[in-house]
């Protein structure tokens, strides 16, 4: 699953996988904060064009988006999840049109992170600042909570891989152990896998990347039971890799300083 991922000060950029002729999606953050503040961004033209989208019904919902996913089948869906301080927001046609899905609104306006389940039509797991993880199988329109064993704080990301769904939620609570939580029965109960402040995960094959607060990284070939200890080898035997930074494409990056457009 393509998920949104830092790019240093450039913001968020993803980009479907392999179609790379695809229109590819690009947040900005604020020059002050770092924030994504400016809207989500649509690169067409392998980096020569550029439109900034959003919902017809609400254009400044996409003021603040907090995350962003494209389907691992974006090639023969086109869906977009947008996280928003406004809900969750969804397109089924790259992005022409949004719908929100209000099912998320009583559940929390703080949606921080969103994954879809491939092996389950219409089931999505979504993460918020301030109120856990919920799951949904009418993409997003009902919800259920799904938090045992978790902290309580906010979940920076979610990913779900696998057949059968193994799910991995990066959560960074006030009191408590900020880690990599993971759940192998769709979301019924979580266990502490990982100490790894994760911001988000990224899965480019078969090797899936945690980028933690603290700039390192850490990496899995086993859907997440094991991962690199900080500073040596794991149990699945991957090196770590310190420093380990998304960077955004440079023909993309020159259209889009830092700030804004």
């Amino acid at each position: 699953a393509r998920m949104h991922f830092d790019l240093d000060s450039h913001g968020a950029y993803a980009t479907p996988p392999n179609h790379v002729a695809a229109p590819h999606y690009l947040t900005l953050p604020t020059a002050s904060t770092g924030a994504p503040a400016a809207g989500l961004s649509q690169i067409t033209n392998r980096g020569r064009s550029s439109a900034q989208i959003s919902p017809a019904s609400n254009p400044a919902a996409f003021d603040s988006v907090s995350q962003f996913a494209l389907s691992p089948a974006y090639g023969s869906d086109q869906t977009i999840l947008v996280g928003t301080d406004a809900g969750l927001y969804m397109s089924t046609n790259g992005g022409a049109t949004f719908t929100l899905s209000t099912g998320t609104n009583p559940f929390s306006n703080q949606i921080s992170a969103v994954a879809q389940d491939l092996n389950t039509a219409g089931r999505l797991y979504i993460g918020s600042l301030d109120l856990g993880i919920v799951k949904s199988d009418d993409d997003g329109i009902s919800t259920t909570p799904i938090n045992t064993g978790l902290p309580a704080g906010p979940v920076k990301a979610l990913i779900a891989l696998g057949n059968p769904t193994v799910l991995l939620a990066g959560v960074s609570p006030v009191a408590g152990s900020k880690g990599i939580y993971r759940s192998t029965n769709l979301g019924a109960s979580w266990g502490l896998v990982a100490l790894c402040d994760t911001q988000h995960f990224e899965l480019p094959g078969a090797t899936l990347y945690a980028a933690c607060a603290d700039r390192a990284s850490w990496m899995t070939t086993t859907t997440g039971p094991s991962w690199p200890a900080m500073g040596g080898r794991g149990t699945d035997g991957a090196p770590l890799s310190h420093g380990w930074r998304w960077r955004v494409p440079r023909r993309v990056a020159a259209r889009f300083p830092r700030g804004g457009q």
